[in-house]
């Protein structure tokens, strides 16, 4: 097998998907990387975060993950305020509309991942999923 056209075919995929997730949520007035950080927040455990963890999740530098946040916050979606014990620290909460907006965003991703699965079977799924984990290990930081 062709290792490089197999990689090649990740980049692909993600390009096409990137492509159809943020033509989807263009009606909703959202990226894609948007759509992320608000799924995130609903999944917060203390139902904030802090702006350190967006950076990281995303994969982005400081300034764009300010960008992603700061159109957020313009769209009524996320607020942000200081840590109490430190200043320094930028911590996102969403806010009544931003829970609205994260299910939206979050049902229309999820119904891209189903259609990405038509007419495979969920063994094989499962299967894909374990292996992609194990690729994804290989190349992580």
């Amino acid at each position: 097998m062709d290792n490089l056209k197999t990689g090649y075919l990740f980049k692909k995929i993600d390009d096409a998907l990137e492509k159809r997730a943020n033509n989807n949520l263009k009606e909703k007035g959202l990226t894609m990387s948007q759509a992320y950080v608000l799924m995130q927040l609903v999944e917060a455990e203390k139902g904030f975060l802090p702006l350190k963890a967006v950076e990281r999740s995303l994969g982005v530098a400081q300034p764009t993950a300010a960008g992603i946040v700061s159109r957020l916050e313009i769209k009524g979606l996320v607020a942000s305020f200081s840590d109490d014990n430190d200043k320094r620290v930028k911590l996102l909460s969403l806010t009544e509309k931003g829970v609205e907006a994260a299910k939206d965003a979050e049902e229309g991703v999820n119904k891209l991942c189903d259609g990405m699965f038509t007419g495979i079977e969920e063994d094989e799924i499962e299967k894909l999923h374990s292996l992609l984990l194990k690729v994804y290990g290989n190349v992580k930081d």
